[in-house]
């Protein structure tokens, strides 16, 4: 869905989509780093991911892929607008949840963060795809988060409120 097409609000139509269709994974093409906004509104609403248009066609094959998947596709250029965008709540330091992961899936939660595919993670680090699916699954679960946008953003939350609280 291009988030400029003319004639139409996107969040109405994803919301009109998402009530009637709820089972339909959708991706977001955007102009530049200045819609973050708006893919984030979109996102909330029930959108899979956004990347930008001018994205290569074999990146943007392998993010319609992972969105019909089920799974979050974010370009790498909005990840830290994202953060800033998200104004979360401050957690405590007893919530500090990143602590429960092991080194393989804070390795693996930093790519993702970098916004690299399971499938180019599984080449980096050599091992199979259906591996790293399986760390995103105990990633997901330790942090109790729904996805991988909400996964990075508690990362980003959390780093602050420790830097935070060492100053």
């Amino acid at each position: 869905m291009d988030i400029h097409a003319p004639g139409y609000n996107v969040l109405s139509v994803l919301g009109t989509i998402r009530s009637e269709l709820p089972r339909v994974n959708i991706l977001l093409l955007a102009l530049g780093s200045d819609d973050t906004a708006l893919a984030l509104k979109a996102i909330r609403a029930g959108a899979r991911g956004f990347v930008l248009q001018d994205t290569a066609i074999e990146n943007l094959v392998g993010a319609v892929c992972l969105v019909a998947q089920g799974q979050v596709v974010i370009a790498s250029q909005f990840v830290d607008q994202l953060v800033d965008l998200n104004n979360f709540e401050p957690v405590s330091n007893s919530d500090i949840r990143v602590d429960r992961l092991t080194s393989r899936e804070r390795q693996i939660l930093k790519l993702i963060a970098r916004g690299i595919s399971n499938r180019e993670i599984a080449q980096q680090l050599y091992v199979a795809e259906s591996t790293v699916r399986t760390h995103m699954h105990n990633i997901l679960d330790k942090l109790d988060v729904d996805n991988r946008v909400q996964a990075v953003a508690l990362v980003y939350q959390q780093q602050r409120v420790s830097l935070e609280s060492a100053s």
